[in-house]
């Protein structure tokens, strides 16, 4: 599975909109557009920053989800 499949399936199975992720990344909704399309993708040094940023947005969306519920 791409980046772009991975990220948009994440934010899906979490009940997000492309705005409220962007919101958490402090990114642009088009950004999370792009990057959804694999037309772009999140500044990174190489492939492992990459990784690690999704791995980040996975952490930063687990994490506002949890503190929605109380």
């Amino acid at each position: 599975m791409s980046f772009a499949e991975n990220l948009k399936q994440l934010r899906k199975d979490k009940h997000l909109s492309q705005e409220e992720l962007a919101d958490i990344l402090a990114v642009s909704r088009q950004a999370v557009s792009k990057w959804e399309q694999g037309i772009g993708y999140p500044e990174a040094e190489n492939h492992r920053h990459s990784m690690r940023f999704s791995l980040q947005v996975k952490e930063k969306v687990s994490s506002v989800k949890s503190q929605q519920r109380f």
